[in-house]
């Protein structure tokens, strides 16, 4: 029988959030890395523990055809086992009421939800994962639960993820564990627009190392008992 390796997959790893949880969760074994960038990818790669044992895969989730079998060709052609997922890749457009336009939000959505849900069509095959899946984390949004104008589309794409999750959560279990974490305003850059994001934060400007532990913690199996939830991790920013 062919031998298969554990893999993690980590979208939206070129960068920000998604290169965080990467290097947080490497260690413990290989992560799948996706964005859209092949070589800031390869750089990440190069960076974590053991680069030669993790996987690349370069895709861009604004086209919406081919994501399952892109994402299942590499599973089949590695002898890869993908047991968990976790979904940083992500749109943030801000997008008036009045200029919401059906392409503006089928867009956001393609990047934002559909292409969640195309992923886990792969890895809930057995013809392609075998079975494999037994954790699976959505990095959503405090927009999704707290209103902001502008925020319309992009919190409904992230309210879809929210939603997803419970209904996958009592869908897939016991099997498989799904959970959302709802960042608050996390500073990736040293600009004056992320400074804005993290106003009203009662403990600071949120990391990128902060949602990683977060995903690091709900795919482990301190975790065994959490299924279902989303978890608001944002400084404190809507406690007032």
């Amino acid at each position: 029988m062919e031998q298969r390796r554990d893999y993690t997959l980590v979208t939206g790893a070129s960068s920000g959030i998604g290169a965080a949880v990467a290097s947080r969760i490497a260690p413990a074994g290989p992560v799948i890395l996706h964005g859209r960038d092949w070589e800031r990818l390869q750089a990440v790669r190069m960076a974590l523990p053991n680069p030669e044992a993790h996987l690349v895969w370069r895709r861009d989730f604004a086209e919406d055809a081919g994501i399952a079998e892109s994402l299942g060709g590499l599973i089949s052609k590695s002898a890869a086992a993908v047991t968990g997922f976790i979904h940083c890749a992500g749109e943030l457009r801000l997008i008036p009421s009045d200029a919401a336009d059906p392409a503006s939000v089928r867009g956001m959505f393609q990047v934002n939800y559909f292409s969640a849900t195309a992923i886990l069509r792969a890895l809930l095959r057995k013809a392609v994962n075998r079975g494999s899946l037994r954790c699976v984390v959505f990095v959503s949004d405090i927009a999704s639960q707290f209103g902001a104008g502008g925020y319309g589309v992009y919190a409904a794409t992230k309210g879809a993820l929210d939603s997803l999750c419970r209904s996958l959560a009592a869908e897939l279990g016991p099997a498989v564990r799904v959970n959302s974490i709802l960042p608050g305003g996390i500073r990736t850059r040293e600009t004056e627009g992320e400074a804005k994001l993290t106003e009203g934060c009662l403990l600071g400007p949120g990391r990128a190392d902060d949602i990683a532990e977060m995903c690091e913690y709900l795919m482990s199996g301190r975790a065994r008992w959490i299924t279902g939830q989303q978890f608001v991790v944002d400084g404190g920013k809507t406690a007032h």
